[in-house]
């Protein structure tokens, strides 16, 4: 009787850090074609992720930290830029991950030149 019901539906995102998190490409989409950019960090705070503190994290980052492939294309077409300092070590991530698949679409983007710290993300 009521599709949209929490039974059938999953609740909306509500923001863009929300949506990568919940692999909700076409809502994370949607909060890019509504202007907001790919490339500025956004505020996350998640018990696995940052330890239950907020921090700042771009898009990108944030996809790769919770394995969302599609949300990595999405971001990286939608003018996520791999030169920026936010996403500078995506690839970096993504290998201490051991995620080849995100790794093989960062590894075509990204200075192969950088350095890789021992952890990608702070501690």
């Amino acid at each position: 009787m009521r599709p949209e019901a929490p039974l059938f539906a999953s609740p909306r995102a509500a923001s863009l850090a929300d949506a990568i998190q919940h692999q909700g490409l076409e809502e994370a989409y949607a909060f890019i074609r509504a202007g907001q950019d790919p490339n500025v960090p956004l505020a996350v705070q998640d018990p696995d992720l940052t330890g239950g503190r907020v921090r700042m994290v771009s898009p990108l980052m944030l996809a790769v930290a919770v394995r969302n492939e599609n949300a990595v294309l999405m971001l990286l077409s939608s003018g996520a830029r791999m030169d920026l300092p936010q996403n500078r070590l995506a690839l970096c991530l993504a290998k201490e991950l051991g995620d080849e698949e995100i790794s093989g679409i960062l590894a075509d983007t990204a200075d192969t030149a950088i350095k890789c710290p021992e952890h990608a993300l702070p501690q």
